[in-house]
């Protein structure tokens, strides 16, 4: 949704020349901030089902519930994998708003800061 929204204010900004890149760039920014967030909750959410498991010295509670090796484990590797995926594409977006800010300004943008 950020990202749409950043494609909105992006085309909008093309079609007026003062309007700053970094605020151009702001809605995808804190929809990367709110990607981060969720992440790092999503770590902490099965806590509680993982301490009652090794209360219990087992890998599932009950038939029904999902094991902490197969189950779990997996989604929090894969939250830490989507975190740093989110920390790359924020990379990303702030050094094309800064190239973006450069040419703006009339000089040569560089790739690299």
């Amino acid at each position: 949704f950020s990202h749409g929204l950043l494609v909105i204010s992006a085309s909008a900004a093309m079609g007026s020349a003062g309007a700053p890149w970094w605020a151009v760039f702001l809605p995808a920014w804190l929809g990367d901030g709110l990607c981060v967030v969720l992440c790092v909750l999503s770590w902490f959410a099965s806590c509680p089902y993982i301490q009652l498991c090794l209360s219990e010295r087992q890998a599932r509670y009950g038939d029904h519930n999902p094991s902490i090796l197969i189950d779990i484990l997996p989604d929090i590797v894969w939250a830490i994998f989507g975190c740093v995926f989110v920390f790359l594409a924020f990379a990303g977006e702030v050094m094309l708003c800064r190239s973006l800010h450069v040419a703006q300004r009339g000089e040569r943008p560089d790739l690299w800061p």
